[in-house]
């Protein structure tokens, strides 16, 4: 084939420029009164529009979608997601959008498909600003009501806080004084910390009484609980002041080796505040890390070289070579850890620096530092693949520790550019023959899966011949993996037919039929397909059994679909729970809650309607909960009800609150009066600081 070779002229010249120039930034259009914009876009495009605004003005904007259904979202000049629009129109007429500008500044206006389906349709739509003027009074009153409901928020956290001297279980507080500073955290720094200290001073009494206590492993789980959450907040306000509670709250050795598996997983911790403070303070990063390593290994230090090296490559250098030293002294295959930290430090000490780039802002480019010699890089290589090859699994246990080491090890190596390890090819060669040794170290459950694999990807008659060759104990978990498959590309009644005919267990037939039909339900309502969802689970004889699908599905039903569907649907979904205004059993009571929550999002009112029979009810079970409370479960510690040990009272109470936490954001004063019909203090406490943090930090509206 002949092959052409093209002159560059000076016009094309001149426009790979032009498109170099505009190379990776996405283009904004200016919307202006009167002149309409018309745009293409498919499944994960999106565009986006600005309007800039004065204080107090309205503006209204107008999307006509041809032939695509799609959401409009506006943002405000702060970077925050004020509201997401889509009518119930389809694929063609306009979604209307209005925007009051409470502050000054620019605003953005994304357009993207509702649908992300792979089988969705491009289409157009044309953009255009149809009204610009300033915002009437009513006008300016809604577009403040989430100011005035974060500052209603706050006023009722300032009220929890005089409250929190009262709670007399110290995990309670702790929590509460947590979550309040999480959600303070840029209204007042110095109150923050405050909290923050008292805080880690309950944490540190709370370890102390683990030691005496009779249920030391349930004290000793809730107090890493506590610590984990803690973590969360006090590592995005102050990285040091993290790393001192870290040391300062450590758990005993003998529970994390026990417990965790680890001897010190507070390692993986500290790592990752190193990680934070690289940049910025490469020094004191390194110090971090490489105190961590007389205690043990993570793979997260090679992600700590990487942070220091983009500000400082020599102290990056110094920290990678200490890592490899530590790393040549012990067994690389008695944790994954060690195993990990040394692949994912050669991986980096391959990668060249990004310090090491061209000047820019008239700042010379950082000196690139190797992290490795020649001769360190190698060596820790020779010693990895040592331990790794010599490995032989023990015939009796063939899943050990080090099997897992091993392999990691190996597939890390292998994984590698060749120009990094500079193998050659016989030393491949034996670490593929060596990863086909250990994969075949169970020759039976090998055979297994590779029959799996293959029924998976056959047509279904050449499966069905599969399965009937296949030895007798392995047949009804085929046909169970043949059936789901074919159900889940569209032929359930064929799926049915495979259980039908091919399991011979009557009992495990009959739960495998259940199963498909559940995946049926569940794949209506991904596919929006409601009507054929309620069918399925009308067809559910087993009231429990449909409680619980309903529970499953209430997570799916939001996805893609348009508010007035997904309305709809949740009315029906809570007609199939029954007419019974209160909860028959725990499960009943769940989906319930979620239903509410649902309608909540959706800035529904209806979950009002849901909750309120089952606080009357909820107070009752708290009570009767206070008299069986060590009968089973421990519900009460210190006389309050636990709300993080796990019984199930205690998990009502939290998906109750949180529940009427985002019904907080419908009507503020409404979900008020409903914590408050709460008798014990401690849920209304939950509460109080639920519908804060909905109010502070409200999700983006749906209209």
């Amino acid at each position: 084939m002949r092959r052409f070779k093209p002159e560059l002229t000076l016009l094309s010249i001149v426009l790979i420029f032009v498109a170099l120039q505009g190379y990776g930034r996405a283009q904004v259009d200016s919307l202006q009164v009167g002149t309409p914009v018309k745009k293409t876009i498919g499944r994960g495009q999106q565009h986006r529009f600005s309007v800039a605004l004065q204080a107090d003005e309205f503006a209204q904007v107008i999307v006509d979608q041809f032939g695509i259904d799609v959401v409009v979202r506006v943002i405000s000049p702060q970077g925050k997601v004020l509201g997401e629009f889509d009518s119930p129109n389809g694929t063609i007429g306009p979604e209307t959008v209005s925007i009051v500008a409470t502050t000054a500044g620019t605003y953005s206006v994304d357009v993207f498909p509702l649908s992300q389906s792979q089988d969705i349709r491009p289409g157009s739509f044309e953009i255009r600003l149809a009204a610009l003027r300033r915002a009437t009074p009513p006008e300016l009153q809604a577009a403040k009501t989430p100011e005035i409901a974060k500052a209603r928020g706050l006023a009722l956290l300032n009220a929890v806080l005089q409250t929190l001297p009262e709670v007399r279980s110290v995990q309670t507080r702790i929590r509460a004084q947590i979550q309040i500073a999480g959600l303070l955290q840029t209204v007042d720094e110095t109150l923050v910390r405050r909290l923050v200290n008292d805080a880690t001073a309950g944490i540190q009494e709370f370890k102390e009484s683990a030691r005496d206590s009779e249920d030391e492993f349930q004290r000793y789980n809730t107090l890493s609980q506590l610590r984990n959450e803690a973590l969360q907040v006090i590592g995005q306000l102050d990285p040091e002041l993290a790393l001192t509670f870290i040391r300062s709250t450590r758990l005993p050795e003998d529970y994390t080796i026990q417990y965790m598996g680890q001897a010190d997983p507070d390692i993986g911790l500290e790592l990752n505040l190193a990680m934070k403070i690289g940049p910025k303070d490469p020094g004191r990063a390194v110090q971090i890390a490489e105190d961590t390593l007389a205690r043990g290994h993570s793979a997260l230090m090679g992600n700590v070289v990487t942070a220091v090296r983009n500000s400082n490559p020599a102290l990056a250098s110094r920290l990678a070579k200490a890592t490899a030293a530590k790393l040549q002294e012990g067994t690389l295959l008695s944790s994954a850890d060690a195993g990990n930290a040394a692949i994912s430090l050669l991986r980096i000490a391959y990668t060249p620096s990004t310090a090491a780039s061209a000047r820019r802002n008239g700042i010379a480019p950082l000196v690139d530092v190797p992290l490795l010699s020649e001769q360190e890089f190698q060596s820790l290589l020779t010693n990895v693949l040592t331990q790794a090859l010599s490995f032989t699994p023990a015939p009796e246990n063939p899943y050990s520790q080090e099997m897992n080491a091993a392999r990691n090890i190996l597939n890390g190596v292998k994984s590698m550019p060749a120009e990094a390890h500079r193998l050659s090819a016989a030393n491949m060669a034996t670490i593929e023959e060596k990863l086909q040794q250990l994969a075949q170290a169970n020759p039976r459950d090998r055979f297994n899966q590779t029959l799996s694999q293959e029924v998976n990807k056959a047509p279904v008659d050449r499966a069905l011949q599969m399965i009937a060759e296949a030895p007798r104990e392995m047949r009804d978990s085929l046909y169970q993996q043949l059936a789901q498959r074919v159900a889940r590309e569209g032929d359930l009644n064929r799926g049915r037919q495979i259980l039908n005919e091919g399991m011979s267990n009557a009992q495990q037939r009959r739960n495998a039929l259940n199963n498909l039909e559940r995946q049926g339900i569940s794949d209506a309502v991904n596919k929006g397909r409601f009507d054929d969802a309620v069918r399925g689970l009308v067809a559910i004889r087993s009231t429990n059994e449909r409680v619980n699908m309903i529970s499953s599905l209430l997570g799916q039903v939001e996805r893609g679909q348009k508010k007035d569907v997904v309305l709809s649907f949740l009315d029906q979904l809570r007609a199939l729970l029954g007419t019974s205004a209160v909860a028959e059993n725990q499960n009943h009571m769940n989906a319930l809650l979620q239903i509410a929550a649902v309608f909540s999002r959706q800035g529904s009112t209806r979950g009002f309607e849901i909750v309120e029979p089952l606080l009357d009810q909820f107070n009752e079970l708290s009570a009767a909960a206070s008299t069986l409370s060590g009968f089973g479960q421990e519900y009460y510690k210190d006389g309050e009800l636990s709300l993080g040990n796990g019984n199930n009272i205690g998990q009502l109470a939290v998906q109750l609150t949180q529940t009427i936490g985002g019904l907080a954001l419908t009507d503020f004063d409404r979900a008020r009066q409903d914590v408050d019909r709460l008798r014990r203090p401690e849920v209304r406490l939950a509460g109080y600081i639920a519908m804060a943090r909905q109010t502070i930090n409200p999700p983006p509206l749906r209209w």
